[in-house]
C-alpha cells in the first residue's frame, strides 16, 4: 500500500516560514476570496503527485520503489540541502542586509533550488506529459515507416504500435531530476541580475506558485521562460527577503545593482505581493497574516 497519498510539491519547512506569527496557518483563498485559517497538510500538495506505476518502478538494484522519487530523491536528498541553505540565509540575514551585498555561494544555491521548486510543480509535470503525449507516438509512427523500408515489409508500417511509459518517472527524470537541465537553467539565471530586497517586518507574501515569472517582450522562449529575454523572475525566500532576478540584457541598467541587498519600499513589496497574488493557483500566504492588499486589489475589481 502507498503510504504518503498527500505529496507537497513546496516543502512544509518553507510554507511554515510565511503561516504566520501565531503559529497558525491562515490563508488568503482566491477561490472563496477571503483569508481563513488552513492547515499545512491541506495545502499545496497533490495525491501520487510524484509515485511511480508499480510496473515502471523496478530499479537497477531489482527492487520496486514506487515511492523512490518522494521517499528517497525529495525527502532525503533535495529538500534536506534546501532546508540547510534557507537556515543559512535566515542566521545571516542581518549581516547580509548590513553588508548590502548577497553572498555567491548562497546566491548559486539559491538558484539551483529555485530552478528544483519551478521544475517540481504540477503544472510542468502536466505540460511534460502533454510533449510527449505529442512526440512518442510520432516517433514510433517513424519508427515503423523507416524499418519497413529497411526490411521491405510494407507490413510494418501497418502494425498498429502503441508506446508506455510513466508520467511520474518521465517527468522526474526529464525535468527536476536530470542535472544537465538544472544547471543549465541555474546558470542561465546566474547570469542575469539579481536584485534582492529586505522587509525586516517579514512583509513578502508567498504562494502556492511561489517561482513568479514575468515576461515583458514576446521573445522566443529559454529555460521555459526563465531566461527569456525581457523575463523577470519573482520569488520569495522569507517573508522578510525576496529577490528579483532580471535579464541582464532586457534590464541592462541594472548591472550596477545586480547582486545588491536594497531596504524593501512600499512599492516594492507591492509590485512582489500582487504578482505572487496574480500568479497564485489559490493561496497566497503571509506571515503577518496582512492580506489588506489584495483584498483592496480585490475590491477594485481586479481578480
Amino acid at each position: 500500500m502507498r503510504e504518503k497519498t498527500r505529496q507537497h510539491y513546496i516543502p512544509k519547512f518553507y510554507l511554515k516560514n510565511f503561516i504566520g506569527m501565531d503559529n497558525q496557518p491562515t490563508v488568503y483563498d482566491k477561490v472563496e476570496r477571503k483569508s481563513h485559517p488552513a492547515k499545512l497538510d491541506s495545502i499545496c500538495y497533490e495525491n501520487f503527485l510524484y509515485d511511480i506505476a508499480p510496473d515502471f518502478a523496478t530499479f537497477d538494484d531489482g527492487t520496486t520503489k514506487v515511492s523512490f522519487i518522494e521517499d528517497t530523491i525529495l525527502s532525503k536528498e533535495i529538500e534536506p540541502q534546501f532546508a540547510k541553505l534557507l537556515n543559512e540565509i535566515n542566521d545571516t540575514l542581518d549581516t547580509i542586509a548590513y553588508n548590502s551585498t548577497f553572498p555567491e555561494p548562497l546566491r548559486e544555491r539559491l538558484a539551483y533550488n529555485i530552478i528544483i521548486q519551478y521544475l517540481r510543480m504540477p503544472q510542468i509535470k502536466q505540460a511534460t506529459q502533454q510533449l510527449n503525449d505529442d512526440i512518442l507516438p510520432k516517433m514510433v509512427r517513424l519508427f515503423q515507416q523507416e524499418l519497413a523500408k529497411e526490411l521491405g515489409d510494407e507490413q510494418i508500417a501497418k502494425l498498429q504500435l502503441t508506446s508506455k511509459y510513466d508520467v511520474s518517472r518521465t517527468f522526474y527524470e526529464q525535468t527536476f531530476g536530470s542535472e544537465e537541465l538544472v544547471n543549465t537553467f541555474s546558470k542561465a539565471i546566474l547570469d542575469n541580475r539579481w536584485i534582492f530586497l529586505y522587509s525586516p517586518d517579514g512583509g513578502f507574501y508567498s504562494s502556492d506558485n511561489p517561482c513568479v515569472v514575468i515576461q515583458s517582450t514576446n521573445s522566443r522562449p529559454f529555460c521555459l521562460g526563465l531566461a527569456q529575454f525581457g523575463s523577470e523572475i519573482i520569488y520569495p525566500i522569507l517573508p522578510e527577503l525576496a529577490v528579483i532576478i532580471y535579464d541582464r540584457n532586457y534590464y541592462s541598467d541594472l548591472e550596477v545593482s545586480d547582486n545588491s541587498v536594497n531596504y524593501a519600499q512600499f512599492e516594492h513589496i507591492a509590485h512582489i505581493n500582487l504578482n505572487i497574488y496574480e500568479q497564485a493557483k489559490r493561496f497566497v500566504f503571509s506571515k503577518k497574516c496582512d492580506f489588506k492588499l489584495v483584498e483592496q486589489y480585490t475590491y477594485n475589481g481586479e481578480t
